[in-house]
């Protein structure tokens, strides 16, 4: 009893497989047809995801070959060229003379169409991205007809119309470093902050010297008691009360000086440690696919 229940489980999986395999066989033919029809009727961008899907599907050589020469119908050269060349090699092992042929005929018709930019770097390092994808630029680059980006860190970007069978060659050119940066408002506020420091201790040494004046002025009209308290006339009171009155502005003056000589300071540091960053390693960065790439120079 349990040996026949574990055949009917057995049973019961297998046909379940083959009848998945049979619906995507289906499904795939089907797909594969009406590429076939999109293809005859001249509809090539709509016959390759139907090529695609086909071949996801169910992989074989017959539909490759089809997307492969839908891929060059519709200006896909670098895939369709891809394609092309894996069939190569399936085809020699199988050993399929009449669909190798219809390959190397595709390969001839797609290497007269494929248009190639030559990379030269110049002065510019570092990896070169079209567009945005790392590429091998040692030797001649195969691309699709169309507009194309060239980006590479510390070099101006290239964008570049090129056209089927077309060759081109482009120079990297690296960027200008930046202009050293222009007095701006923190200079100015630097300049003003100096200005009132050195002006408020200016103010406070003027005042100082008239408050020791006024000072001793006023204790030449005072005398000693036999207590020892000075014993003042009029003059001689108003003369000490002013000097205390005037230590005190004296004491304003030179505690803003010395705040204000505190936050140029401040300021002063500050914009030296901005102008060293403008004129030390110069900083580029460029797309990615992944992000922003950053390298330096001097």
């Amino acid at each position: 009893m349990h040996r026949s229940t574990r055949l009917s489980v057995l049973i019961a999986l297998v046909s379940s497989s083959v009848a998945v395999a049979d619906d995507a066989d289906v499904e795939a033919t089907a797909l594969f047809e009406k590429g076939r029809e999109l293809t005859k009727a001249g509809k090539d961008k709509e016959a390759c995801p139907m090529f695609e899907r086909s071949q996801h599907l169910v992989p074989a050589l017959g539909t490759e070959l089809n997307l492969a020469r839908c891929y060059a119908a519709v200006g896909r050269l670098v895939d369709a060229m891809k394609l092309y060349r894996d069939l190569q090699a399936k085809l020699a092992e199988a050993h399929n003379p009449q669909r190798l042929q219809l390959v190397r005929d595709g390969i001839a018709a797609v290497v007269k169409k494929l248009p190639k930019i030559t990379v030269e770097r110049g002065v510019v390092t570092g990896e070169v991205r079209i567009d945005g994808e790392v590429a091998d630029i040692e030797g001649p680059v195969p691309l699709d007809p169309g507009r194309h980006t060239v980006t590479a860190i510390g070099a101006k970007q290239i964008e570049l119309d090129i056209g089927e069978g077309d060759e081109k060659t482009v120079t990297l050119e690296a960027l200008p470093p930046p202009p050293p940066p222009k007095p701006g408002k923190q200079d100015d506020v630097l300049l003003y902050t100096l200005a009132g420091a050195g002006g408020a201790v200016f103010l406070g040494t003027i005042t100082g010297i008239v408050t020791i004046r006024e000072r001793d002025a006023g204790r030449d009209r005072c005398v000693a008691d036999m207590t020892g308290t000075l014993v003042c006339d009029g003059r001689g009171v108003q003369l000490l009360e002013r000097a205390g009155t005037m230590s005190h502005v004296t004491t304003g003056f030179f505690v803003t000086g010395l705040a204000l000589g505190t936050v140029a300071t401040l300021l002063y540091v500050q914009s030296r440690s901005e102008k060293e960053k403008a004129t030390t390693p110069v900083v580029w960065a460029s797309p990615s696919s992944l992000g922003f790439a950053v390298e330096h120079s001097w």
